[in-house]
């Protein structure tokens, strides 16, 4: 028995959908292929058996995020008459987002302008509380 994915070696863009296909060749009978990203198993994937009885594929519409960058996509085949002989592909995921970057910036930009507010409430707060006249 063999498994192979393809599709999965391009890099990806954020909120994008790709095909991924997973394809296993001789089991019999046919492999049941399952899809996981990391540990967890994904669920949204379309079964095919292909007509020569010992072919099975499996395709994946994936819509990868930023935080799937550097995740694991492992397609696993079982046949279901020989228990524990499960065999995998597996591809480390390259998504690339266009605007994440800028994204995050203004993030940090936001707390940089935020931040001085932040300490001068944090300092009043404190020498009044030193006083007696505040109580947070």
């Amino acid at each position: 028995m063999d498994v192979k994915i393809t599709g999965a070696d391009i890099p990806l863009s954020a909120d994008e959908s790709s095909l991924i296909i997973c394809e296993s060749t001789g089991s019999r009978p046919p492999a049941t292929l399952t899809w996981w990203i990391d540990d967890a198993q994904v669920i949204e994937a379309a079964r095919q058996i292909v007509q020569d009885g010992n072919t099975s594929r499996s395709s994946l519409q994936l819509q990868p995020r930023e935080h799937h960058d550097g995740a694991v996509l492992s397609c696993r085949a079982e046949n279901s008459l020989l228990r524990a002989t499960a065999i995998e592909d597996s591809k480390k995921l390259r998504v690339f987002c266009e605007f994440c970057t800028l994204v995050r910036f203004l993030a940090m930009l936001r707390w940089i302008c935020i931040l001085p507010q932040l300490l001068v409430y944090a300092y009043a707060a404190a020498s009044m509380s030193s006083k007696g006249d505040f109580h947070v």
